[in-house]
């Protein structure tokens, strides 16, 4: 397996009056006819329903009919986006074990055809490197990420891959809901203290659209919240960068161990 997709996805509500709103389905539609197909059988997409979802239990059997293997679960939808860590690990535990890189998207973004096909053939290229991380977003990496948050801070919209090999690792998905955020912090870190650049650079491959969404709403009230870093709030816990930096300096000695520095 090349690449594992990690999505939580919930029907929004105004999905069921009109079925043109963009969803998990509108994702792997365009995810049929960006991904090079002979690459169907490289991808699986494991997909994070909520119990309350009624669109969700009623239409997940037609999951069936795309060509990737798709795993789906209900479970509680707890706080939704500022729960993503968790949701994640919990997806990364069920993925298919040789599965050599990690994907996040959301389920209201779309995959853009050209750039998909250029992402397939650097994942087919770096498909030997267990510590990539495979990025669009271009940010100054010799920098103090303690002062200089805005230079790792990234939105949502954000999809870096990296190598399975980096969340076992790292034992997951961090100590904070915006993972984005951490996987480019742990690149910051990573170049910063140790002078490893394992970041790959290309064009930006989806695009998140359905802005406003309703199940959003009772999200917001959680953004600026501890646990969720964003351009709206700073981490202001210094615990935090301890906690990154360990995981940084648990990659950077896999890697001197294996003769790969």
């Amino acid at each position: 397996m090349l690449i594992s997709y990690l999505i939580m996805s919930r029907f929004r509500e105004d999905y069921i009056e009109d079925d043109s709103v963009l969803s998990i389905f509108t994702l792997l539609d365009g995810a049929v006819k960006s991904i090079p197909p002979s690459f169907y059988n490289q991808v699986e997409f494991l997909i994070k329903f909520d119990n309350d979802d009624k669109v969700a239990k009623a239409r997940v059997n037609e999951l069936s009919k795309y060509p990737f293997q798709i795993k789906s679960f209900f479970y509680n939808r707890w706080e939704g986006l500022a729960t993503a860590n968790y949701h994640l690990s919990f997806l990364f535990l069920y993925r298919d074990i040789t599965s050599n890189f990690i994907g996040m998207v959301g389920d209201d973004a779309v995959f853009l055809e050209e750039a998909t096909t250029c992402l397939f053939d650097t994942l087919q290229a770096q498909v030997n490197n267990k510590y990539a991380i495979i990025s669009s977003t271009e940010h100054e990496l010799n920098t103090d990420y303690q002062t200089n948050q805005n230079n790792w801070i990234l939105s949502v919209d954000d999809y870096p891959i990296v190598s399975s090999k980096i969340i076992e690792i790292s034992s997951g998905y961090g100590f904070q809901a915006n993972v984005n955020n951490w996987v480019s912090l742990l690149q910051n870190i990573l170049y910063y203290k140790y002078n490893v650049n394992l970041n790959h650079r290309i064009i930006k491959y989806a695009a998140r659209d359905n802005r406003q969404v309703k199940h959003f709403a009772n999200d917001k009230e959680y953004f600026n919240k501890e646990f969720f870093i964003s351009n709206e709030r700073y981490c202001t816990n210094p615990y935090y960068f301890t906690l990154v930096e360990q995981q940084a300096r648990n990659i950077y000695l896999n890697m001197k161990e294996e003769g790969l520095l």
